[in-house]
């Protein structure tokens, strides 16, 4: 039996007259892969974004399956200069790193309130162990020099790094532009 991961339902985008997308429908579930395909312009990384929350909709619903871990790879990743590889694995926001913040948080603050729960939840998520998992995802995609800035890197390897980002997130499904 597949399970539901992804259900859309009358999706509609707009940029002022210009309709992208009306009254589309699908569902992705477990397991399933999906390819869009279409001419240039049409919209499909404007659909992406707003699958993934980037950008908002006029119309129709997108609902996720609950607790369902997302990864969006961007067509084009950009990065603060001045940033090392591994710290661009640092840079994106999921929910590890978020975790990771917490606890930084709560070590600064005095009492630390809350630390008992926080290392309960780094040690189920395996937070520990996020940048070492950061480097081998990142020696996985042949980039290897982890102190490399990224503004430094061409756009195949700027694109592994992204991708690197998205995949320590352990997603349960990837959306990949």
């Amino acid at each position: 039996m597949l399970i539901p991961y992804l259900q859309v339902d009358g999706l509609t985008k707009s940029y002022g007259d210009l309709v992208l997308f009306s009254g589309i429908s699908f569902g992705v579930a477990q397991g399933q892969r999906v390819g869009l395909i279409a001419r240039n312009g049409a919209g499909k990384s404007t659909l992406l974004d707003v699958l993934a929350g980037i950008e908002g909709h006029d119309e129709g619903s997108i609902v996720y399956k609950n607790d369902l871990r997302v990864g969006y790879l961007r067509q084009r990743p950009v990065y603060p200069a001045g940033l090392t590889v591994l710290e661009a694995c640092f840079h994106e926001t999921n929910d590890t790193l978020q975790l990771i913040r917490e606890y930084e948080q709560c070590l600064e603050t005095p009492g630390t309130p809350g630390l008992d729960a926080l290392l309960d939840r780094m040690e189920h998520a395996d937070a520990w162990n996020y940048e070492q998992r950061a480097k081998q995802i990142l020696s996985s995609l042949h980039i290897t020099d982890y102190n490399q800035k990224v503004e430094t890197l061409s756009g195949g390897q700027l694109k592994r790094v992204a991708l690197a980002n998205v995949l320590i997130g352990n997603p349960d499904m990837l959306i990949l532009d």
